[in-house]
């Protein structure tokens, strides 16, 4: 159970990663 949160937050963090990555290359 443990395991599949830790997935579930790394995939949302790396979706984050990428929506910022995105956002700063918008604003340059």
């Amino acid at each position: 159970y443990l395991i599949k949160v830790n997935e579930i937050k790394t995939k949302k963090g790396i979706e984050l990663l990428q929506h910022l990555v995105e956002y700063y290359h918008a604003q340059t």
